[in-house]
């Protein structure tokens, strides 16, 4: 790799600090790590930007197009990106919100919270909290959301692998991601480093209320989250169910598709030769109780009033 090359690679991973964290495994590869951060925030408000133009001319957002301003990084250059976005909401004219991630550089976030402060009413309407599990044992994009009472989406690739399961519906309040972040990084031609050889990501999107219960939504989530594995095939189970079985596992959408006598058995099927492996959850878990504290102060950073989790 030449010199070039390895600065666009420090350059990109410095954007966020478990892309700081995966710069330090270049050193030594390490094992099961993982990393939980806050990966996006919006707060909504009332405002009237015809009174603060000045404001926001001085803080460098860009009317983009009538009712959207954007907060660019490396704005005067052509490969510039967009840091956080100022948008009017539909039907209400004096409400607007602000929606960024927490990968912030220099004064960007200053650029952000002097808006935010102009806000009437602030307050947060969307987070979204990302748990990174990297050189985890038994990678492959294997666990699955364990539970039968929210809808589940499946999307592979062309070649039939598994890309992400989204558990709950578009609309809903809470809805968990589980994809491949490297498949991701690499599709974007962005550069990883040869010391990650897997890097799965689960998120937690939650909207309105359920953003001050994001703990207790975590741990729920995380409760299940589990890599099935078969384990029995006694009891009876023929061969054929035992295929199902692991049909059933691989592709959790399709009972969706089942009768509701055909779902019972199944249900009752896997569960008989089910067990399931919580490695992933019980690393998030440990991880969870380090970094609470930290990302309560991350959102209290973007909102005038404090918020707590607690």
């Amino acid at each position: 790799m030449n010199r070039n090359d390895q600065n666009k690679k420090v350059e990109f991973l410095s954007n966020s600090r478990s892309g700081v964290q995966i710069l330090n495994l270049c050193q030594k590869e390490q094992r099961n790590y993982c990393e939980i951060k806050l990966d996006e925030i919006v707060i909504s408000g009332v405002f009237f930007p015809r009174l603060y133009q000045h404001k926001l001319t001085n803080n460098h957002w860009q009317l983009v197009k009538p009712g959207q301003y954007q907060l660019f990084r490396n704005e005067h250059e052509a490969n510039r990106t967009t840091v956080a976005t100022l948008v009017r909401n539909d039907h209400q004219p004096n409400s607007w919100r602000i929606d960024t991630s927490n990968h912030l550089q220099g004064k960007e976030k200053q650029a952000i919270q002097s808006i935010i402060n102009l806000f009437e009413q602030p307050h947060l309407t969307r987070i979204d909290i990302a748990f990174d599990f990297i050189n985890f044992d038994n990678a492959g994009m294997h666990n699955r959301f364990t539970s039968n009472s929210s809808s589940t989406r499946v999307n592979y690739s062309r070649g039939g692998m598994l890309e992400s399961i989204y558990c709950g519906g578009k609309g809903s309040p809470k809805v968990y991601r589980y994809y491949d972040k490297a498949r991701e990084r690499h599709a974007k031609h962005c550069s990883i480093p040869p010391s990650v050889n897997s890097w799965e990501r689960l998120e937690m999107q939650l909207r309105g209320k359920e953003t001050a219960n994001w703990l207790d939504d975590a741990k729920q989530m995380l409760a299940i989250f589990k890599r099935p594995v078969i384990t029995d095939l006694s009891g009876g189970s023929s061969i054929n169910e035992y295929i199902y079985a692991l049909a059933l596992i691989d592709h959790p959408d399709i009972k969706q598709h089942l009768a509701k006598g055909t779902k019972a058995k199944y249900n009752k099927l896997l569960k008989s030769l089910d067990g399931f492996d919580d490695t992933y959850s019980k690393a998030a878990l440990e991880e969870l109780k380090k970094q609470t504290t930290q990302i309560d102060q991350e959102i209290n950073s973007f909102l005038p009033q404090p918020f707590n989790s607690s």
